[in-house]
């Protein structure tokens, strides 16, 4: 706690016998912080998720309570897919648009006010 962390490794996850986190007062960018008030599974779920995606080219964050879609996803160029269904998002970043190989995308169940004007271009 209280350091000046931003990210935690995308393999964390794997350290199957830790059964608390504390990441207080760090500047967390991934996971994201809101994810690090969730019950503690979600933040290592979430790392799953991530790193799983780079074999697989489809991203499924659904269900996290996500305001803002993960700065991450940009860095993923390969993905195929992105689900983030039930999150809080309120709109979906221009940056998602640089995925190329982005075939298929659910942002359903969310809060949703906009999309970006260029999103299907």
């Amino acid at each position: 706690a209280f350091n000046k962390l931003m990210a935690l490794p995308g393999t964390m996850f794997l350290m199957t016998s830790l059964t608390k986190l504390s990441m207080i007062g760090n500047p967390l960018i991934s996971p994201p912080a809101e994810l690090m008030n969730l019950p503690f599974p979600a933040p290592l779920s979430y790392l799953e998720r991530v790193h799983t995606s780079r074999q697989t080219d489809q991203l499924d964050l659904s269900a996290f309570m996500l305001t803002s879609v993960p700065l991450v996803v940009p860095s993923l160029t390969n993905i195929e897919e992105v689900r983030m269904v039930e999150n809080r998002l309120r709109d979906i970043p221009g940056t998602v648009r640089t995925l190329r190989m982005l075939q298929r995308v659910d942002f359903s169940e969310n809060a949703l006010q906009s999309l970006p004007q260029d999103f299907a271009s």
